[in-house]
């Protein structure tokens, strides 16, 4: 099995269920902690959950990218773009950052209303 195979796999599913598993546990941890609490303010876990969905499917997308197709022997610019761009990693990336920014613009208007 090629290289860039075996590491797209990995950016695509080891990877991305690590960070996911990760953020849940903390995300769950800090939701039965305000819950219990009665805050029931949860605007900040929606942020992270969004982002954690965004970014997780971003890095599958790359990690398919990356092992569909194969590595140069000399790394060139049009290979990064078409990683990068073509998968619609930076896509995924940034629509993931600007909804959780959005959400935070939401959440202070709120508060000052």
């Amino acid at each position: 099995m090629e290289l860039s195979v075996k590491a797209g796999n990995i950016v695509s599913f080891d990877l991305t269920l690590i960070i996911i598993g990760v953020v849940m546990y903390v995300m769950v941890s800090e939701v039965f902690f305000k819950l219990s609490r009665r805050d029931f303010s949860l605007w900040r876990e929606t942020e992270a959950v969004l982002a954690l969905i965004f970014m997780a499917v971003s890095l599958y997308a790359l990690g398919n990218a990356m092992s569909s197709l194969s590595a140069p022997l000399v790394l060139t610019s049009s290979y990064v773009y078409q990683l990068v761009i073509g998968s619609g990693f930076l896509l995924y990336a940034v629509v993931g950052a600007a909804s959780a920014a959005l959400l935070e613009i939401l959440r202070r208007v709120r508060e000052r209303a």
